[in-house]
Order: structure tokens, then C-alpha cells, then sequence
């Protein structure tokens, strides 16, 4: 190729260096800049108003194609797909308006015997009711202790779609040491990440509906109800081990590897956006 030209990353096509835009499919050229984290920001406004049919294409990628929408952003193949940011945020709204299985909120009971930071907590809950012990008054039925926690759990049922986002900067760290032999950068790690919160957003919202039914149904004649859930579980599992393997491009080997550890540290992720929720939702009531 002659030194004045360059490759579209999203379609192949050949056009002079220095161009702007892909003639032939019209995708902006990439720059540094737009390899930036505020890059990813500016998307999000034309996003959220202009998704020019991509948004089947890229939820079907989202859902049964894993690590190809964070693969596809991190080699420049943008004007396919739905930005990272957008997916995100309409897997959000979803999560919003649908009631799902996830425990992206907990009642304030479990949070003040369940979690691994309770016994920090429950002084704070003892101190607002003025009593030795919040358990005591929960399971004495205490008038205050439970208008406590009925007000923790609506005011937690929205704070909990709010700050949601929280896990992906985690996630991204995570996804960046676990790879950081591959010298990605940071930005195709937030992407990644903000592609599986969609991905996780959406699951609990619909597979309760589909698919543990299914396996309910093909299960039930021969194992117990737990054996359902196994399966559901597995099946995020799986697609982390595939998601590794593709977004990332690792062996299987690896991947299978890595997957465990992803999942591991994610759970520990979730549990310190369990304690910021109480925070966030305690104090603000």
C-alpha cells in the first residue's frame, strides 16, 4: 500500500490518508482522540437520539454473541453497532421499567446481617432508631425499625438504577489486569465492561421469563429445582469464558481460565456497590 493511503477499520475500504470520513461506508476515521475516555462520552448525546436501526443488530450481538460488540469497538468497527454508553443506557431503562431477579437491591435487613461489612452497619441503623440492636427490633416488631425499612426499600428501588454504573469502572480495572499483557487500552476495557452490565442488566430481566422455564422443563423429570438454577447460572459463566476469548482474544485455555476469577472479583465488586447503596440510600432518606 502506498504510504499516502490507510484502511478503514470498519469496512476495509482503501482512501487517501488524512480523510475524514469512509466513502464507501461513511464510518469517521479514528484518531487518538477518539481512543480517549471522553471520546465515549461525547457518544452517548447522539446515542441517545439517532440509533438508525442498530439497535437489533447489537443487542443480538449483546446477548448471544459474547466479547463481539467489545471486540468490534476496540478495532474501530463503531457505525454497526450501538456505542458501548447507549447500550448500557437502554439496557438500564429496561432494568427500569421491568422487575427482575437480579440483587441489584436488598432489603435492609439483609444488609445488616447478610453482608460481610453488617457488623459496620448496624451501629449507623441502631444509632437512627435509638435502640441497642436493629436485629432485636426487627424480629421484635418494632413499629420504627420496620417503617425504616419499608422507606430503605422504596427509596433503594430507585437509587439501585441509578447507580448501577458504579460497577464498571471495576470492571474495567479487573478486565485491564486480568489482560494487561495484551496492552489493551483502557477505554476497550470500560467498553467491554459497559457492554456485560448491559448484558447482565437484560439477562435477569428476560431469561427469568424464558429461559429457566426452559430448563425447569427439561430438567424437572430428572434432577431437583436447584439443578435449574445451576443451569442458569452456567449460562453466564459460559459467556464470560466466551466473552474473554473473543473481546479479548485469548485461547480457550486461558479464557476458561480467566473466566472463574472474573466471575470471583465481580461478585466482590458487587458487594462493595451493595455497601455504597446503603450509603447512598440510608443517608438520603
Amino acid at each position: 500500500m502506498e504510504p499516502d493511503l490507510q484502511t478503514c477499520t470498519n469496512c476495509g475500504a482503501t482512501l487517501p490518508n488524512g480523510a475524514s470520513y469512509c466513502p464507501a461506508c461513511g464510518q469517521k476515521v479514528l484518531t487518538d482522540d477518539d481512543r480517549r475516555l471522553h471520546a465515549l462520552a461525547r457518544e452517548v448525546f447522539a446515542e441517545a437520539t439517532d440509533m438508525r436501526g442498530r439497535v437489533l443488530p447489537s443487542l443480538f450481538s449483546l446477548l448471544f454473541l459474547p466479547g463481539r460488540l467489545a471486540l468490534a469497538y476496540r478495532v474501530g468497527q463503531r457505525r454497526r453497532f450501538v456505542s458501548p454508553i447507549g447500550l448500557f443506557l437502554f439496557a438500564n431503562v429496561i432494568y427500569f421499567l421491568i422487575p427482575s431477579l437480579s440483587d441489584f437491591q436488598i432489603t435492609l435487613f439483609d444488609q445488616i446481617t447478610l453482608q460481610f461489612y453488617s457488623p459496620w452497619i448496624e451501629p449507623i441503623v441502631n444509632d437512627r432508631l435509638g435502640v441497642p440492636s436493629a436485629i432485636d427490633a426487627w424480629e421484635n416488631g418494632s413499629r420504627a425499625m420496620v417503617a425504616l425499612a419499608n422507606d430503605y426499600e422504596l427509596r433503594a428501588a430507585d437509587i439501585s438504577k441509578t447507580i448501577i454504573v458504579v460497577h464498571v469502572p471495576f470492571i474495567a480495572l479487573i478486565t485491564a489486569l486480568l489482560t494487561i499483557d495484551k496492552g489493551y487500552r483502557f477505554i476497550d476495557h470500560v467498553a467491554a465492561a459497559l457492554h456485560f452490565m448491559a448484558f447482565v442488566l437484560l439477562y435477569f430481566v428476560f431469561a427469568p421469563m424464558v429461559i429457566l422455564p426452559t430448563f425447569r422443563f427439561l430438567l424437572s423429570p430428572f434432577a431437583p429445582e436447584s439443578a435449574a438454577w445451576v443451569a442458569f447460572m452456567g449460562f453466564v459463566a459460559a459467556y464470560i469464558v466466551v466473552m474473554f476469548r473473543v473481546a479479548f482474544e485469548l485461547p480457550w485455555w486461558r479464557a476458561a481460565l480467566t473466566g472463574p476469577v472474573f466471575l470471583v472479583s465481580y461478585y466482590a465488586v458487587h458487594l462493595v456497590y451493595r455497601l455504597i447503596q446503603f450509603f447512598v440510600v440510608f443517608f438520603t432518606l
